[in-house]
């Protein structure tokens, strides 16, 4: 019995000191000296603009750790998408703006785009944000692309496509609409405005036989954008026998 108890002390005192080393190591242990990257709205919102237009997009930086933080490099996967003004580093329990510049120019519908921040963040060393909204054209161009398919020479020379081109805004003007392709005959048919105006095609039967690609080209007046393209492609075949 003797020996029972004096192992059950021993266990006892053994249990205290470990408890007791445990609770020390704990104080003795410093806090972890490191920045922490917040960002108070990770995807900003631009509603609708009309292409041409360059969105600036704001973002607040902040820091909520106990070091400086320190902004490495900032990505974008379009070259549409710059960064205007973006801090170096941010002191702790500060916050600083970035701002971002997206060059519409040459997109329509529905657009995201991705920006990518490096930094000293130990946990969040990447951080992605984003850009989101919709374009309109000041000109709606139907169709805005023509797929002529397979066509051989002999039906070339009677395949013809018609487009209608429709401006939204009041102050533009259709300066001009012009191919430059020995290949494609372009004139105009009714149009009810100059508003809204439509035009034929015809197409050469001395396209050379393979893949086709051509354009007709749209010159506005009274738009961020001077210039629009209507791309023409296509396959042409060989001649069939008679």
């Amino acid at each position: 019995m003797a020996a029972r108890a004096g192992g059950s002390i021993k266990s006892g005192l053994i249990l205290i000191l470990l408890l007791l080393f445990q609770s020390a190591s704990l104080e003795a242990l410093e806090p972890i000296i490191a920045p922490a990257l917040k960002v108070s709205e990770k995807v900003f919102r631009f509603g609708e603009v009309t292409e041409g237009q360059k969105v600036v997009a704001t973002f607040i930086l902040q820091n909520r750790g106990n070091a400086n933080l320190y902004i490495q490099s900032i990505v974008s996967g379009c070259g549409c998408t710059t960064p205007v003004s973006s801090p170096s580093s941010i002191a702790p329990g500060k916050e600083k703006v970035l701002t971002i510049e997206f060059d519409t120019s040459g997109f329509w519908g529905p657009q995201s785009r991705i920006v990518r921040l490096y930094s000293n963040d130990l946990v969040s060393p990447v951080l992605a944000l984003k850009l989101e909204g919709t374009i309109s054209s000041p000109v709606a161009i139907t169709p805005d692309r023509i797929d002529l398919g397979e066509l051989s020479p002999q039906s070339l020379e009677k395949a013809e496509r018609e487009f209608s081109i429709k401006l939204s805004e009041e102050d533009l003007v259709l300066k001009n609409v012009a191919s430059y392709s020995p290949y494609l005959d372009l004139e105009e048919v009714a149009s009810s405005s100059q508003k809204e105006r439509f035009f034929r095609i015809r197409f050469s039967k001395q396209i050379p036989v393979g893949q086709f690609r051509d354009r007709v080209i749209l010159s506005l007046e009274g738009s961020q954008r001077e210039k629009f393209n209507i791309p023409i492609f296509g396959m042409v075949t060989e001649a069939s026998d008679p």
